[in-house]
């Protein structure tokens, strides 16, 4: 199925690979060493038993460090752990573009959106500090695992029709799920990308994003006694970056003014601390509610709200103060959603809204 879906699309398939290509050529000859890097070189050395990231919660990332920076002596070879993840991430456009273009055709949007939305990937600074910088070269592999975990529930809940069993398919999305915390935990907020999508398609129809978060919350829970079982077996203790803070005020504060504003900033360059940044999104966000609001997915016209995209969408008649409130209701469930998408920047005590943490919103917003 995945071959005849790369036939029919694999002009806008090549021309996504060609574009990351056409940004990132310099990861072929650029020769330098951050300092994580550089610390990672010293000490991923073969049998020194060194581990930095599984006291974080990132098993499968520790073991791909060792692997590679194992296998590196200089700086020119760290060139080649970039690559890997340039190669990577070159496997997993084709994955990123049919999943969008497939969760959109569904809801009727048979346009350019899945294309558009993909090559915004690739530009995007979360895209190019998984390739430029080393230390975050696992990101491919957890944002990937994350969606195709995601998507494979979303399957199971939406189609009658299925390419493999019913169990088979929900193991391979716990799977999936577990591989992706196991090596970023942010790139498991992925998983809840196909039911955003849907939701914002499909308003007032929240039982599939419902059904599909107490998967996510099940293979998050799984994730949790895992990672501490393994620190009990290891007799290590976790990190303090792994700490649970439950500050609800200050964490919704941290993603509307942190974490949300630089997915509508492409490449813009701009300090955390930089508050014309706030000026700059403030205008983009609430033109995105208002576009949601005013005209689509849910039109209110005449006391009639239209609950699909398409023209042949169902309508509830209701009175226009019925309409504004379910409108109002719509954008508080994908307002919800977005931060879930997030989470585990929003449960550590740190805040830091960092490049590596938000390619899931750069896609959703």
């Amino acid at each position: 199925m995945i071959i005849r879906h790369l036939q029919k699309n694999w002009v806008q398939v090549l021309l996504l690979q060609l574009a990351a290509l056409l940004i990132y050529y310099p990861v072929f000859y650029s020769n330098y060493l951050y300092t994580d890097e550089a610390v990672q070189l010293w000490n991923y050395r073969p049998g020194s038993g060194y581990h930095m990231f599984t006291e974080q919660g990132r098993y499968l990332t520790d073991v791909l460090m060792s692997s590679l920076f194992g296998r590196a002596d200089t700086i020119s070879d760290v060139r080649y752990l970039r690559i890997f993840s340039f190669a990577g991430w070159l496997v997993c456009i084709p994955i990123w573009f049919l999943v969008l273009k497939n969760v959109l055709a569904e809801a009727g949007l048979k346009n350019p959106l899945a294309f558009l939305i993909t090559l915004w990937l690739i530009g995007s600074p979360s895209f190019g500090i998984s390739i430029g910088w080393a230390s975050t070269m696992e990101l491919f592999i957890a944002n990937t695992a994350g969606l195709l975990g995601g998507y494979g529930i979303y399957l199971l809940l939406v189609r009658n029709e299925l390419p493999v069993s019913k169990n088979l398919l929900m193991l391979l999305s716990f799977a999936a799920g577990l591989v992706s915390l196991f090596t970023y935990q942010n790139g498991f907020g992925c998983f809840l990308l196909p039911f955003f999508l849907y939701t914002l398609l499909h308003p007032g129809r929240y039982s599939v994003a419902i059904r599909g978060l107490m998967f996510f919350a099940a293979i998050a829970l799984v994730y949790f006694l895992l990672f501490r079982y393994q620190m009990q077996v290891m007799n290590i203790e976790g990190s303090g970056r792994t700490g649970i803070r439950f500050s609800p005020v200050k964490k919704i504060v941290f993603f509307f003014t942190k974490a949300l504003p630089p997915a509508f900033f492409g490449n813009l360059v701009y300090t955390e601390s930089d508050r014309t940044a706030l000026f700059y999104f403030t205008p983009f966000f609430l033109l995105m509610l208002f576009g949601t609001f005013r005209w689509f997915p849910v039109r209110i016209a005449g006391g009639v709200i239209a609950t699909g995209p398409g023209a042949d969408a169902p309508v509830i008649r209701a009175r226009p103060s019925i309409a504004i409130g379910l409108t109002l209701q719509h954008l508080l469930v994908l307002l919800l959603l977005l931060m879930l998408m997030y989470f585990p920047s929003l449960l550590v005590k740190e805040n830091y809204a960092s490049a590596r943490t938000r390619l899931v919103t750069s896609a959703s917003r």
